[in-house]
């Protein structure tokens, strides 16, 4: 790394869903470093944000943050203005801006649409955020596509059953930024080495959990975005914010 080169790339921008990727830090961290009880409580509702676990959740995402987002490229401004799919862009500054960008898989379609000559495993590459917590090792956060059938007929079952096959999967993943989650499903479908490592990152995950803000009622999810607007905003408020979100959960749920 250059001196005085910031480490991370973090964007969270979204229009109406603003705050949403600085989410998934603090879901990633809740799951490695408290481990799943705590998690499945926690979007349950049955966990308030208030509690040590949460708190500590969103006091080791300030570490990575720095004091005053000192870690992160362009500070608070560039990472509250920025959209989130223009998060990744200062990798491939020359010289780059940053080294590091936490996002879904979905992202690596992105650096290579919109940065003319970036090609997957040479000019990035991936690693899965380092666990947290030991016990807690091999810990990972995904979300999924769910397929809908809205009139049940027999083409329709045939449809959704074929949809589910490897087969169909490998349709979806060869257009880039999809992963199949069928552990049967044939590694050299994925059009590159990126994605086949995130695929075995992914179905190989000691502890696997859905997207803890996707499984929360929608008030809830809101201000948990809200949350990390505030957050990267000044981070000294932290009790007020986790409050504000114990307010929400109280109501929530109901």
């Amino acid at each position: 790394m250059g001196r005085g080169t910031t480490p991370w790339c973090i964007a969270v921008e979204s229009q109406a869903a603003s705050g949403w990727p600085g989410s998934d830090w603090v879901k990633e961290i809740v799951l490695s470093q408290a481990g799943p009880d705590v998690y499945n409580s926690w979007w349950q509702g049955k966990t308030k944000w208030s509690d040590p676990a949460i708190k500590a959740a969103w006091q080791t995402w300030g570490t990575v943050l720095g004091p005053g987002n000192a870690n992160v490229y362009g500070g608070k401004n560039y990472i509250l203005s920025t959209n989130f799919v223009n998060g990744g862009d200062g990798l491939f500054k020359k010289p780059p801006k940053c080294y590091m960008h936490n996002q879904a898989s979905f992202i690596t379609d992105n650096f290579v649409k919109q940065n003319a000559g970036v090609k997957a495993g040479d000019d990035f590459k991936f690693f899965p955020l380092p666990d947290v917590n030991s016990q807690f090792a091999g810990a990972h956060v995904g979300a999924g596509d769910a397929f809908s059938m809205l009139k049940d007929t027999s083409q329709a079952r045939a449809l959704i059953k074929y949809l589910t096959t490897p087969e169909a999967q490998a349709i979806w993943v060869k257009r880039g930024g999809k992963l199949s989650p069928n552990k049967s499903f044939d590694l050299a479908n994925y059009p590159d080495e990126i994605t086949k490592q995130v695929a075995q990152v992914m179905t190989g995950a000691k502890i696997f959990a859905f997207d803890a803000g996707d499984l929360m009622p929608t008030d809830m999810r809101n201000q948990y975005w809200k949350a990390v607007l505030d957050f990267v905003s000044d981070q000294s408020k932290l009790d007020s914010i986790l409050a504000k979100l114990d307010a929400v959960q109280a109501t929530a749920y109901k």
